[in-house]
């Protein structure tokens, strides 16, 4: 599928090389040493396998895409997203799960044109699972196609929300959200990796989820999945452009998230 400029990725591509770095984090899984482990902030966490994967992933998507641009976790120096063709990318996903040994973490990966995801691909290796999407040609678990809930009372949906502890006012917030809207939904989940959780949005397995505080790595990927699943993602306030730098994120399908927003206009 071409987009107009010149350097592209197919999803096949994607999937293949994202996959690859998958199977290097899973190697790596619960046998990490404790000099691996350092310390971005007082939480947040940041693994040798972090940078060797995304390394792996950055010498590979070069050399399927000579030119494109990255925007990448780990990078010293963060670029601001252009125009020109990038891929953005999460090595690991959870890393503080990957390093307690929970399965749930993921390698997230999005390519982007003119400052919009259009093929993407989230690889939890642990769990066996991938799922992918491109502009137009809908979201996928593997190849089995997949959509968001059906879920039209939030009495009937199971939520998952995102605490990050590095930052107090996102966390103070997220809390507050939490504690008013917890008693009108079924239950809630915190997981733990926000792209991975978006999938679950995506698949049907969650039917809302949202967090404060997140990056556009933490988000590009599972932004594209959830929307090509039939879902809406925009900020916790309900901002629509520039979703990915929102530093906000909150993904259901349609009905859902007008009722989010509902609450959010009332002061969540």
């Amino acid at each position: 599928m071409a987009y107009g400029l010149a350097v592209r990725i197919t999803r096949e591509q994607l999937i293949s090389i994202t996959t690859e770095a998958g199977q290097q984090a899973l190697a790596s899984f619960r046998n990490l040493a404790t000099e691996t482990i350092h310390f971005k902030s007082e939480f947040d966490l940041v693994t040798d396998v972090d940078r060797s994967v995304q390394a792996l992933l950055i010498e590979r998507l070069t050399e399927a895409c000579p030119g494109a641009r990255f925007l990448a976790e780990e990078q010293d120096v963060h670029l601001t997203l252009t125009d020109e063709p990038t891929f953005i990318i999460d090595p690991i996903d959870g890393t503080t799960n990957f390093v307690h040994g929970v399965p749930h973490f993921c390698v997230s990966v999005a390519y982007a044109e003119t400052k919009k995801p259009v093929v993407a691909t989230v690889v939890a290796p642990a769990l066996g699972e991938v799922f992918s999407a491109e502009h137009g040609m809908g979201a996928f678990c593997g190849t089995r196609r997949i959509n968001v809930s059906r879920t039209d009372n939030p009495q009937h949906a199971l939520a998952c929300t995102g605490l990050f502890g590095g930052a107090a006012d996102s966390m103070e917030a997220g809390i507050q959200t939490l504690v008013r809207i917890q008693s009108q939904l079924r239950d809630v989940r915190r997981m733990g990796a926000a792209a991975l959780d978006l999938c679950y949005v995506a698949a049907g397995r969650f039917d809302i989820f949202w967090e404060r505080g997140v990056s556009a790595w933490d988000i590009a990927a599972g932004m594209l999945i959830v929307e090509e699943a039939g879902g809406v993602v925009s900020g916790v306030l309900g901002e629509t452009d520039e979703v990915l730098f929102a530093r906000s994120v909150l993904a259901a399908n349609p009905t859902l998230h007008r009722w989010f927003l509902s609450l959010t206009k009332q002061g969540t």
